[in-house]
C-alpha cells in the first residue's frame, strides 16, 4: 500500500540563521510521502502516528522558533518536503534491524535549494511491532533534520535560480595553485600529486557505504558555469623526504562546491607533522591521505566555511 499523504499537517519552523540564510526564515513542513513500493501495511499513518511525532518533536526543539499557524508566516516561506525512500521491515521472527531513511527538501518559491537524506536503524526484539520499532526511530530522525534546519546553511537563490541537482555528479578536476610557484618542479614532475589526489577523493567517496546519493567523477571545470563542480586549490604546501630529519612538513588547501551559479558549500583544511616518509612523493601522499579523508566526510555534508586543522 503506498501512501501519499501530501500537506496534511503543516507548521512553521523560524530559526536563528547560519553564513546563507536570512534572520527571519521559516519553513512549511508537511506529513512525509512514500516512494513507491514500500510495504507499509504494518505502519500505516492511521495506525502508527509516527510521522505526527516527527512534527510534534521539531516543534518541541525549537523552543518558541516553531510556529504551527501557517498565517503567521511572511510571503517569503520555505517549503520543507520530506519522503520516505527507504523503509526496512524484517519479519517478526528472529532479532531484527530496522532501518529508515527520510529524505528532505527545502525549496524556496517552489525551487529546490537544499537536500538531505537522514537515517536511523536499530535492532529490536521479535516482541516489539512495527509500529512500535519504527516510533523509536522517530527521535534521532526528527533531532537530525531539526539540527540541519536550523543551522540555515541554506544557499540564497537570487531571481533566475533554476535551484540545486543532488541526484547529478559532482564533476572533479586537477588541483590548481593558489599562486604560480606552490608547488616545487619535482611535485609536479615527479609525484603527480595535482591529479592523484583528486582521484582518491573520488574513489574514497564513490566506495562508501550506503553508496552516495550522486558519484564524484573525473571532468573538466575550468570556465565551465553548469553542473555540479568541485574546485580545489592548494594554498601552500612544504614537503620534503627524510623523515623526521627533515623538520616539519605542512600543506593547506581550500574546496568550494558549486551548482550551476550556486555556491554550495567550501572547505579549508590543513595538515602538518614532523615526522613523515624517506621520499618526497611518498611523504605527500602519506599527507594527502590524511586531508582526503576530511574532505570527503565533508563531501558528506557541504556546509560553507568548514575548517579542517
Amino acid at each position: 500500500m503506498n501512501i501519499k499523504t501530501g500537506f496534511v499537517i503543516v507548521v512553521a519552523l523560524m530559526f536563528s540563521k547560519g553564513a546563507f540564510a536570512s534572520e527571519d526564515d521559516s519553513f512549511l513542513v508537511a506529513q512525509p510521502s512514500y516512494a513507491s513500493g514500500l510495504k507499509l501495511e504494518s505502519v500505516s499513518r492511521q495506525e502508527c502516528g509516527w510521522s505526527a511525532k516527527v512534527i510534534d518533536n521539531l516543534v518541541k526543539s525549537g523552543k518558541g522558533k516553531i510556529a504551527v499557524k501557517p498565517e503567521l508566516l511572511d510571503k517569503n516561506a520555505k517549503s520543507l518536503t520530506w519522503e520516505v525512500i527507504q523503509l526496512d521491515l524484517p519479519p517478526q521472527d528472529s532479532k531484527r534491524k530496522i532501518h529508515l531513511v527520510v529524505r528532505a527538501n527545502v525549496l524556496e518559491n517552489g525551487v529546490l535549494i537544499a537536500s538531505k537524506d537522514f537515517r536511523a536503524e536499530d535492532k529490536f526484539s521479535s516482541s516489539k511491532s512495527d509500529c512500535v520499532a519504527l516510533n523509536e526511530l522517530v527521535q534521532p530522525v526528527s533531532d537530525d533534520m531539526y539540527n540541519w534546519l536550523s543551522e540555515g546553511e541554506f544557499p540564497i537563490c537570487h531571481q533566475g535560480c533554476v535551484g540545486i541537482h543532488p541526484d547529478d555528479p559532482i564533476v572533479v578536476d586537477t588541483i590548481v595553485e593558489a599562486k604560480a610557484d606552490v608547488l616545487a618542479d619535482e611535485i609536479k614532475s615527479e609525484c603527480h600529486w595535482q591529479t592523484y589526489m583528486p582521484s582518491d577523493i573520488i574513489s574514497r567517496f564513490n566506495a562508501q557505504n550506503p553508496r552516495p546519493r550522486a558519484l564524484l567523477q573525473k571532468g573538466k571545470t575550468e570556465g565551465v558555469k553548469t553542473g555540479r563542480r568541485l574546485y580545489l586549490t592548494v594554498n601552500d604546501l612544504h614537503v620534503i623526504g627524510g623523515a623526521g630529519f627533515s623538520g616539519p612538513k605542512w600543506i593547506q588547501m581550500e574546496g568550494v562546491l558549486y551548482d550551476g551559479g550556486l555556491r554550495l558549500g567550501g572547505f579549508s583544511a590543513e595538515y602538518s607533522t614532523k615526522l613523515g616518509k624517506w621520499t618526497t612523493c611518498s611523504q605527500l601522499k602519506a599527507m594527502s591521505d590524511e586531508l582526503v579523508e576530511k574532505i570527503v566526510d565533508w563531501l558528506d555534508n557541504p556546509v560553507d566555511h568548514a575548517i579542517y586543522d
